[in-house]
């Protein structure tokens, strides 16, 4: 299912998540469940959730779940995963544009703040495991080039959904190495681990828990361009107060650090959307500043871009 969501961020990346779903029939349905998430780590939930489904759900998915009790214990491909390389770097867009990649891509909103910031996207490559956002993302990268003929040629994403894996787990160092330098990288990763409408596993949940491979992925990136910058996004979940949600909290602050917390419609969205922000781009004391000064155009309201309700 995808999600049509026009934002008026100048100064912020939102991102629209998207879930691969899928249902698996067999004898053994426990068993169905549990192969369904193992191999595609997502809710099978394009069928009813009612309270059995949430049951069976839940007796199937915990015997797959690692518990994770320490920073020790965070690996992804039997390693050990580091934290980000966290000090602030001097980033300057090249004239000649920047190579981009963006993981857990949705329809490709982060590309499209940067284009519209008059940035140029010389290389572009996009990692998302659910077939229809893929498709979503590929109409968008024609429509970003009609859009911005000088900034985004159809040569920048000529490999952008054939060079890497679709599956953030599946890619490999040699991957990275192939890919060469990259000078940015924008990404969400899965938050229904963390959501007010989940479990509250945490990094427990196999979706949320692909955090260890998106961490895996950037610190091969840092290794290889130094001067890389990334901006990641994902819920509030500080402001959730059960126990292994904050459990995990502490852990996902271990390896990124202090978030910065930001309303989306404080930036001229028209919907509200609180997030937390990491980013080696700018400290958090000046980003909380420039929010301080950050005006909302008083003009803007929901009811603007609604349908007429009054026509059905």
């Amino acid at each position: 299912m995808a999600h049509h969501c026009m934002l008026k961020e100048a100064h912020t990346i939102s991102y629209i998540q998207q879930a691969n779903h899928k249902w698996i029939e067999g004898d053994d349905e426990e068993i169905a469940y549990a192969q369904a998430i193992e191999s595609l780590r997502v809710v099978p939930t394009d069928i009813q959730h009612g309270p059995e489904v949430l049951q069976r759900f839940k007796v199937a998915h915990k015997p797959l779940v690692k518990a994770l009790s320490s920073f020790e214990s965070m690996e992804s491909h039997g390693e050990p995963i580091k934290p980000l390389l966290r000090q602030l770097i001097t980033w300057t867009p090249l004239k000649e544009g920047i190579t981009l990649l963006e993981l857990f891509g949705g329809i490709g909103t982060g590309l499209e703040t940067l284009l519209q910031l008059g940035m140029v996207v010389r290389r572009y490559f996009y990692v998302d495991i659910d077939p229809i956002t893929r498709q979503v993302a590929a109409s968008r990268m024609r429509e970003f080039t009609t859009r911005f003929p000088q900034q985004f040629a159809t040569t920048a994403w000529k490999a952008s959904f054939t060079f890497l894996p679709f599956d953030i787990q599946l890619i490999q160092k040699k991957h990275m190495e192939l890919l060469g330098p990259v000078d940015l990288i924008i990404s969400g990763w899965e938050c229904q681990g963390f959501s007010t409408a989940g479990f509250g596993e945490g990094l427990n949940d196999t979706r949320s828990g692909l955090f260890t491979d998106m961490i895996r992925l950037i610190t091969w990136v840092q290794s290889i361009s130094p001067t890389l910058g990334y901006v990641i996004e994902n819920i509030p979940y500080q402001l959730d107060q059960r126990e292994k949600v904050q459990e995990h909290y502490t852990l996902v602050k271990h390896y990124l650090g202090d978030p910065f917390l930001l309303d989306a419609a404080q930036c001229d969205s028209y919907a509200h959307r609180l997030r937390n922000w990491w980013t080696n781009l700018a400290p958090l004391s000046i980003l909380q500043l420039a929010l301080k000064y950050t005006i909302r155009d008083p003009n803007l309201q929901v009811s603007h871009i609604l349908d007429d309700q009054s026509s059905y």
